[in-house]
């Protein structure tokens, strides 16, 4: 048969018709009807605590451990007034090693000082006892103490740029690559500005000799370079030009610009003055030949036209930033020659 649920705020005597008891209570113990037979207002496990009361009742300070049954009840104080039990037997132990951190007085008489009672009996008020603990440092380190001191700020504030500097060299945070993208110059390309690649410079007269086989004279190249691949000026420390003949690969011409500096994002022009010159041995040298015949007077030809000449320009460049020396290479095929002899030449 179910029984009834009793009420929130219903309440029953420890003896009750039946013998029936307060099954509805936490940690209940027939230990504890002495308590609520006696009327006392045990807040502990009292039914008081639990009917809703306007003013709540505190706990009873040292109460007993129902659980545990008859005995002393938990003392939550007795830890700071050393009357609790030893948890530890690491110290005081007779017989173990490592005794040696607890040291109690030797003569339980000098635990306290000696006091009569009725002028007869002599008791002891226990004192506290000391235990042996490490002594405690210095409040400041060596370094800590250099550290607070304007020399040792700065020593740190060098090793954090130091350490900064470093994980920048070692591209440790992907800070190098990027600013090495924007800073590295770039290798220019190269052009021809105009349709007639090599132009004359206006320099001294030119000649051709037969005996012994060979000519000179002074020409330019009109070359144009292309500096948008590159997001800061090129610095060149030089550029220089040599010309060979693309039938016979001999060397013909030679010249250079020194140190120049070219803008970013732009097309440069690049005038570069070259030299002409070339010796054989006599006038059947088919390179002499084949610049006597493009060289010569227009008067002196047929129908006014001279044959081209067939040449490799080859440029080698030193730039500012860059490891080594670049070069670029073209082959002109039928180019005109940039200079016209005399009549009377040769």
């Amino acid at each position: 048969m179910d029984r009834a649920r009793p009420s929130a705020g219903s309440r029953y005597d420890a003896v009750d018709s039946g013998n029936r008891r307060d099954s509805f209570q936490s940690g209940y113990s027939p230990q504890t009807a002495d308590f609520r037979t006696a009327g006392s207002r045990n807040a502990g496990y009292s039914n008081d605590s639990y009917s809703r009361q306007p003013d709540a009742i505190e706990p009873v300070k040292g109460g007993r451990d129902e659980e545990a049954g008859t005995g002393p009840g938990w003392d939550v104080y007795a830890d700071f007034n050393n009357a609790g039990p030893r948890y530890s037997a690491a110290f005081g132990v007779p017989g173990l090693k490592n005794d040696t951190g607890y040291r109690p007085l030797s003569r339980p008489d000098t635990l306290g000082s000696k006091s009569k009672k009725g002028g007869t009996s002599t008791t002891y008020e226990p004192e506290v006892e000391l235990v042996t603990v490490p002594a405690m440092g210095a409040e400041w380190s060596k370094q800590e103490l250099k550290d607070m001191k304007k020399s040792g700020r700065a020593e740190i504030k060098a090793e954090k740029r130091k350490r900064a500097w470093n994980a920048f060299v070692r591209d440790e945070e992907g800070l190098l690559g990027l600013t090495l993208y924007f800073v590295i110059p770039r290798v220019p390309n190269f052009g021809f500005a105009y349709g007639t690649p090599l132009v004359a410079n206006g320099g001294p007269t030119p000649y051709f000799n037969r005996y012994p086989a060979n000519f000179s004279f002074t020409g330019g190249v009109d070359l144009q370079a292309d500096t948008h691949s590159s997001y800061i000026p090129v610095h060149f420390r030089n550029i220089t030009a040599e010309l060979y003949s693309a039938d016979t690969f001999k060397l013909v011409a030679t010249g250079s610009t020194g140190a120049l500096t070219m803008p970013a994002k732009s097309y440069v022009p690049l005038p570069l003055n070259m030299t002409f010159s070339y010796t054989a041995v006599n006038t059947s040298d088919e390179t002499w030949n084949l610049y006597y015949n493009a060289c010569q007077n227009k008067i002196a030809v047929v129908g006014g036209e001279r044959p081209g000449l067939n040449v490799r320009l080859i440029l080698k460049m030193q730039i500012a930033g860059l490891i080594g020396s670049y070069g670029a290479a073209t082959l002109l095929s039928n180019v005109p020659c940039p200079i016209q002899l005399p009549l009377n030449s040769g």
